[in-house]
């Protein structure tokens, strides 16, 4: 019985520690700071749209704001909005998060004309 109880709470445990370690764009246990691409090439973009401009938006998480207010939109329409857009290039997303209910920020990050 005693060696059941150990198992259980090791595994319990490890899963606790372990989550988060791999590169994602959603919130990790502990802490995560990751990039990644979502859409288009570097040289040439899924468009004909040259990188001459660049927009961000973002959504922010917390525990103290999370029933009332997330901080912003995070959308690509924001983006481009911000970057005064027409045209998208390419479009890339990045998460940055501590103790994941404690802070989290998503941003969508649009390149283009």
């Amino acid at each position: 019985m005693k060696d059941i109880r150990n198992f259980f709470i090791t595994t319990i445990a490890a899963t606790f520690l372990l989550t988060g370690c791999a590169s994602t764009p959603l919130p990790a246990l502990i802490f995560n700071s990751s990039e990644h691409h979502v859409s288009g090439s570097p040289i040439t973009g899924p468009t004909d749209a040259k990188i001459l401009k660049s927009g961000k938006s973002c959504s922010n998480y917390s525990i103290l704001n999370w029933l009332f207010y997330s901080g912003g939109e995070g959308s690509i329409e924001e983006a481009m909005k911000d970057g005064k857009i027409t045209r998208i290039a390419i479009v890339d997303k990045s998460a940055f998060s501590i103790l994941s209910v404690v802070f989290s920020r998503e941003c969508v990050v649009v390149f283009g004309e």
